[in-house]
């Protein structure tokens, strides 16, 4: 259908990197968390946000810095 015509964003790399790297940064931030956050839901989301801001952090690294791209898979 001609009125659908949507473009893939290209994720591979972010996408990649969020899947490989979301557990480490949550489980390396959460004592930190832990020490000034009470409320578990509260918790969750700022670890998330940190997951993915991370995430995001190491990509556009590996887009400037062409080394780091082993990071990544070379994606």
């Amino acid at each position: 259908v001609d009125f659908f015509k949507l473009k893939p964003i290209n994720t591979g790399a972010y996408s990649y990197l969020t899947h490989l790297y979301h557990s480490p940064i949550i489980v390396c931030t959460y004592p930190v968390i832990a020490l000034f956050i009470f409320d578990e839901r509260v918790s969750v989301f700022i670890q998330v946000i940190i997951a993915l801001f991370g995430a995001w952090l190491v990509y556009r690294l590996t887009r400037k810095i062409k080394t780091l791209r082993i990071l990544c898979g070379f994606k």
